[in-house]
């Protein structure tokens, strides 16, 4: 996925790397989504289960944002296919070729078995086999709970963010992309970041949860470099021992 972000352009400004950093395409979905879609076309007497399976995953367009719908149905497709199959890719991952593989399915009526089966299951779990990626996934600190995007890594994420089941069915965001430094190395030096957790576990502080919301919706603060920079943005100093 960096490596195609990398050839995607030749030159970058700043807020080209800001952009890309969020980017939420989803690399498996490239590799393997076009095998699926041929298999459940192909599939004799399909379930309406599975002709909406295939209605939704070619409306998707490979990306985990928050509004996407079908990511959450391919993400369950995912993990219980390659579960239940030995190699999950008609081609293994090639050293040689390191860039372009794994790609395809290796065992197609298992796949859309399981894309059949992962509409069910999406609908009963979520009350939608089309419910948004940000309903499901949440980035919850302190007051803030808003939709979250991104995804793991092992599924070709350049934004990677990895989320753990909560009380309510819903899933948080718990590791991955956390603290995001973007630096121009221009004179003067400019720099923009983002501490998702927040600068404090104190749930008491106002900087406990400040960040996470920009950081849900893809938003930087300036960094500051200069004494009079800092002064200016000063709430509080003092001296050690003091």
């Amino acid at each position: 996925m960096s490596l195609a972000m990398l050839e995607g352009q030749e030159k970058f400004s700043l807020q080209d790397v800001q952009r890309l950093k969020f980017n939420t395409r989803m690399l498996l979905a490239d590799r393997v989504k076009p095998d699926l879609l041929r298999a459940a076309r192909q599939a004799a007497n399909p379930s309406p289960d599975l002709k909406r399976g295939l209605e939704l995953l070619e409306a998707w367009n490979g990306h985990v944002a928050k509004d996407s719908k079908g990511a959450v149905l391919f993400q369950r497709f995912w993990d219980t296919y390659s579960a239940a199959v030995q190699q999950p890719y008609a081609v293994a991952w090639d050293p040689k070729n390191p860039a372009k593989t794994p790609s395809g399915l290796a065992d197609p009526p298992s796949a859309v078995k399981h894309l059949e089966q992962a509409v069910a299951w999406t609908r009963q779990t979520y009350g939608s086999e089309s419910v948004a990626w940000g309903e499901v996934h949440r980035v919850r600190v302190g007051d803030v709970d808003v939709p979250a995007d991104g995804a793991g890594g092992e599924y070709g994420l350049f934004h990677v963010v990895s989320f753990a089941p909560a009380p309510d069915g819903k899933r948080v965001a718990n590791s991955g992309d956390g603290w995001i430094l973007t630096v121009e190395f221009s004179k003067p030096i400019t720099a923009y970041s983002v501490l998702a957790y927040g600068e404090t576990s104190n749930p008491a502080s106002k900087h406990h949860s400040d960040q996470a919301r920009l950081f849900a919706n893809h938003q930087f603060k300036r960094v500051w470099f200069t004494e009079a920079e800092i002064r200016a943005h000063l709430e509080r100093a003092y001296h050690p021992g003091e």
